[in-house]
């Protein structure tokens, strides 16, 4: 089992290979990153979007945390007396077989892994992981995230408790529109 937590999803061809030969195997996979409306790097997004279709074609569990989650996760993020106007999601963590946690700054993401110099601590402790899977567990709740799949007809569905929708949250059409325009910029591997 693979749960891991990341703010940028680029798996990249090698990326997509190895979570098909994961679930080939029969490792169960599941992520949780943020939404359109939930990032703080709108040409992060642009370019993991790609992937959505490929992630959940493999049989992986994909979530996307909301940017207007419930009062309890938001209680994490906003100080009070300031409140929000939106929750990003920033979380950098991973679980392995529920005994070993990788907590750090390194990202899912090509930056992170060629470019960047990144670091983190790779723990066994099946007490932690089981600390950190309840982290994630809460943060995949239906008030918290968006889990994602695909209807009959292969198109993408974003379910929560707020229902269901057919297109990605966004903050506003001006996001919608720059993520549209980023994901044509040839800037993936600097990402």
């Amino acid at each position: 089992e693979l749960v891991a937590a990341t703010p940028y999803l680029s798996p990249l061809d090698r990326g997509m290979d190895l979570l098909r030969d994961w679930r080939r195997a029969g490792v169960e996979v599941t992520t949780i990153v943020p939404t359109l409306a939930a990032t703080n790097h709108t040409a992060a997004h642009a370019h993991y979007k790609k992937y959505r279709h490929g992630i959940l074609k493999s049989g992986a569990h994909l979530y996307e945390y909301r940017h207007d989650p419930s009062e309890a996760s938001r209680a994490l993020a906003d100080t009070a007396p300031v409140r929000s106007r939106f929750i990003s999601f920033h979380l950098k963590a991973l679980v392995i077989d529920r005994k070993t946690s990788f907590i750090g700054s390194l990202n899912l993401d090509p930056r992170a892994v060629d470019i960047n110099t990144e670091s983190g601590l790779l723990i066994d402790s099946p007490a932690l992981a089981e600390e950190l899977l309840a982290v994630f567990e809460e943060l995949r709740q239906p008030e918290n995230a968006w889990k994602l799949s695909l209807d009959e007809d292969g198109k993408l569905l974003w379910t929560s408790a707020s229902g269901t929708l057919r297109t990605p949250p966004a903050r506003s059409k001006g996001q919608r529109f720059l993520d549209h325009l980023l994901r044509m910029l040839p800037v993936e591997g600097q990402l």
